[in-house]
């Protein structure tokens, strides 16, 4: 999540950069309004089930998936060949059911 600034970050990084005066706002530099930051959605975590209605993964990749009991496996999926609209869930070389909803594995461990 390096990568990532936090909205108040944002915000405070704007406000900064530019210099108030009686009529408005003069922009040292380019900048977006501190304003237009705060209406802009947060940053979703990566780590935040995504729902299979809404996307699947990529074929054959690792993934946390949680299905309908709350049970939670690494497993990969692909397409159905005999029903065009199922997704096979497989893990260590048993089939997981029910799957309705998957992550990303985090990053590996690095000291």
């Amino acid at each position: 999540m390096s990568d990532l600034i936090c909205r108040k970050a944002a915000i405070a990084l704007a406000k900064d950069i530019c210099v108030p005066t009686k009529d408005g706002v003069i922009y040292r530099h380019r900048c977006i309004d501190p304003g237009d930051i705060a209406e802009l959605p947060s940053a979703k975590s990566k780590w935040e089930w995504i729902p299979v209605e809404k996307m699947l993964p990529k074929e054959n990749l690792e993934v946390l998936v949680c299905n309908q009991e709350g049970n939670i496996e690494i497993c990969c999926g692909w397409p159905s060949t005999e029903f065009p609209d199922e997704w096979i869930w497989c893990t260590s070389g048993w089939r997981f059911g029910d799957v309705i909803a998957w992550m990303p594995l985090p990053e590996p461990y690095v000291k």
